[in-house]
């Protein structure tokens, strides 16, 4: 239950960031915030589409950020309690290359790994060293990739301006 509570916080913070960065770029301000405020504004340009005309647009579309984030957490939320399934225990729990020290070396530069997928390999093994053997790390940081592929998406289609952009 903590883990949803921490979440859902998580997830106000950054909406509250998406509409600080918004509406400072509407009136023209340029606001400091970080890696954080500095990713959300840079969102925020690519979703409205850098039009400097369409700045009444700017407050609607942070909120269907916003509100497309919030329904895809609150909808994924029960995957959290869930532990590792499928092809976790060959990539992850019992794959000693996740576990070694030089074990990101290995996934790039070596014959070792069963499968040669140098990226998720080596996320997978960052992640070992965040979470361990606790599956709510690996499920909340897939449950945010997920959240930011689907917005990034939405944004390229709704740039390119193709019919049902918003649906």
């Amino acid at each position: 239950m903590l883990h949803a509570v921490a979440f859902i916080v998580i997830g106000l913070v950054v909406g509250a960031i998406f509409i600080r960065k918004a509406r400072a770029m509407a009136a023209g301000i340029r606001v400091g915030g970080g890696l954080v405020g500095s990713l959300a504004g840079g969102f925020i340009s690519l979703a409205v589409l850098g039009s400097k005309t369409d700045t009444g647009k700017y407050g609607s579309i942070v909120i269907a950020i916003v509100v497309a984030a919030i329904v895809a957490g609150i909808a994924y939320l029960p995957m959290l309690h869930n532990g590792f399934v499928w092809d976790d225990d060959t990539f992850l729990t019992k794959n000693p290359l996740i576990k070694a020290p030089d074990g990101l070396f290995r996934f790039w530069f070596s014959t070792q790994p069963s499968d040669y997928w140098p990226v998720t390999s080596s996320t997978l093994w960052v992640e070992w060293r965040l979470w361990g053997m606790h599956a709510v790390g690996y499920h909340a940081t897939n449950l945010l990739l997920h959240i930011t592929e689907g917005l990034m998406l939405w944004s390229i289609l709704r740039r390119l301006r193709v019919p049902g952009a918003y649906l």
